[in-house]
């Protein structure tokens, strides 16, 4: 079982610059970490998830630190923090992004954070943490739940909202995954119109193929 670590060391990362000196991790990630972003099914699920629970508000902004805030540049957040591990860009429908991957080793665990960016605007990052037990889940969770001063010990449920319409997501499976969100990110706006513009398409097939099932008969 994975050894529980110092959250007195974590809490002063979470989220915010990541110090130089904790250095990189050997490779625990490989490119298939972000391949379900590949496509825009992965956005559509962190979409739907925010979207499907409980808001819970904060009077605390959600950013990731006071250097990198959503909307910073590719160019100023690969200056502001170190060498990242790879980048991959991926086009769909239209829908350019960028993402830079970095993997550190804090307090004795492996983390991965991902940097997600739309038209060279920071609008989604997270940290997923691998081998986090379940003890760890829990203090990682209270660790949010003081930070963002929110009545709730339930995060599978509930998503943190500040002032600006910035969310966390907290997920988790195999790995627990803590998800910053820029809701109002017109990424957003055009996924869903991409999404009903694929339903409406897929209707239509339907209907055309209703018409000569009638003609048929």
């Amino acid at each position: 079982m994975a050894q529980s670590f110092s959250f007195h060391k974590l809490s002063s990362f979470l989220p915010s610059f990541l110090k130089a000196n904790q250095g990189n991790t050997e490779d625990f990630y490989s490119f298939g970490s972000v391949e379900k972003y590949n496509q825009l099914n992965g956005y559509h699920t962190i979409y739907d998830s925010y979207n499907s629970r409980t808001e819970i508000t904060t009077t605390n902004p959600i950013n990731y630190s006071d250097r990198i805030t959503f909307g910073s540049t590719y160019r100023s957040v690969r200056k502001a923090l170190p060498k990242c591990t790879f980048r991959v860009s991926n086009k769909s429908k239209g829908l350019d992004r960028k993402i830079a991957v970095f993997k550190r080793r804090i307090a004795g665990q492996n983390v991965k954070i991902e940097m997600h960016f739309f038209q060279d605007k920071l609008f989604f990052f997270n940290y997923t943490f691998s081998y986090a037990n379940a003890v760890d889940r829990e203090r990682l969770t209270q660790m949010l739940i003081e930070k963002y001063q929110v009545n709730t010990t339930d995060l599978l449920n509930n998503t943190i909202f500040d002032s600006n319409k910035n969310c966390i997501l907290v997920t988790e499976g195999t790995e627990f995954c803590i998800n910053y969100i820029q809701t109002e990110n017109s990424f957003f706006e055009q996924l869903n119109t991409v999404r009903f513009s694929k339903y409406r398409d897929l209707s239509d097939q339907n209907d055309v193929t209703l018409d000569h099932l009638f003609a048929s008969l």
